[in-house]
């Protein structure tokens, strides 16, 4: 059963929109357009909960030994265990993970395309398209459907990802998740929901934030940029020190940041000061070496200091080369 999909006294645990949105293994509940995030949970049989419970080994008919690393996750309508995780595992339930989209669409916008459970409720996922009023900072639409996906066995974490592909099933999400260009992944500890409520600024999902950005960058992509600009930005992110310490340091720096330029996913565009911008956090995100992904994650998500300099360095060049200001002060 390569689908995987939960079924529930008799129902199929997931919904889809319209006939032309049927999946391939014709399981689910059909609906004629978008759901909010209450209708969701009932139309996928999300609205169960997931609690923990002490872990015991039975050592004689008498006596019991308790756990005190590992906790069992049991589903609370059906009674069944969804997994054995580390006591510092934190539960989200999945109503809490519908969250994910209230700070940007709200909790009564009908965003949701696709939802569903797998196996006996191990692992859910929500597939939602955002409303085309959210564009992304080079003025295009963001169209790509997000796919938040939670796991309550530990066997996956936390995570949102944009995707073309529609997740309909196990298969699709997996193929979903190997072939995602931009994720945010939450582990089970500590705070979730908090980190879940600053995810979708991780992503860039932001509404407010599109519409204070979008008319810098759109003045950005106006400025033509050339090799000397090129060159010019390299030195400002990374300039030489005064003693000529770390020379070759440096200009080795200088050299990955013009090849992100270059030569980084998405750059095959116009050559403008958007475009130089857009290298520098190519840079960061995608190119720059790390000792582990962990690091490069990390990184990419919260090293505001490196994005902020390349932010301010790119309004300099925008300054010198317009004799405006881009930025009010």
């Amino acid at each position: 059963m390569a689908h995987n999909i939960n079924s529930k006294d008799g129902r199929d645990s997931m919904f889809y929109i319209g006939s032309e949105g049927a999946p391939w293994h014709g399981l689910g509940t059909k609906v004629n357009q978008p759901l909010t995030a209450k209708e969701a949970l009932v139309y996928a049989n999300l609205d169960y909960t997931v609690k923990q419970y002490p872990l015991f080994a039975q050592i004689n008919p008498t006596d019991k030994l308790k756990s005190e690393k590992m906790v069992a996750n049991v589903r609370t309508d059906t009674n069944e265990i969804l997994g054995i995780v580390g006591n510092r595992y934190s539960v989200l339930q999945n109503d809490e993970a519908f969250g994910f989209f209230d700070p940007l669409v709200g909790s009564d916008e009908a965003i949701y395309h696709t939802a569903g459970v797998l196996g006996k409720g191990e692992v859910v996922w929500i597939m939602a398209k955002l409303p085309e009023y959210i564009d992304g900072p080079d003025g295009n639409p963001i169209t790509e459907n997000v796919v938040l996906y939670n796991s309550h066995n530990g066997s996956k974490t936390l995570s949102a990802i944009f995707t073309p592909i529609r997740v309909v099933c196990e298969n699709t999400l997996n193929m979903a998740i190997s072939n995602t260009k931009n994720k945010v992944t939450i582990r089970h500890s500590g705070d979730v929901k908090f980190k879940l409520e600053q995810a979708h600024k991780l992503l860039g999902l932001s509404l407010d934030y599109f519409k204070k950005i979008k008319p810098i960058f759109n003045k950005m992509h106006d400025v033509k940029v050339n090799e000397n600009d090129v060159n010019r930005f390299s030195e400002m992110i990374f300039p030489k020190n005064e003693d000529s310490k770390n020379t070759t340091r440096v200009e080795n720096l200088q050299a990955n940041l013009k090849n992100s330029i270059y030569n980084s996913k998405g750059q095959d565009i116009d050559q403008t000061l958007y475009w130089l911008y857009n290298g520098g956090i190519a840079y960061l995100d995608n190119d720059k070496k790390y000792r582990n992904e962990s690091t490069r994650l990390a990184l990419a998500w919260f090293d505001t200091n490196f994005k902020q300099k390349v932010f301010q360095n790119t309004v300099t060049m925008f300054n010198e080369k317009t004799n405006h200001n881009l930025v009010e002060k």
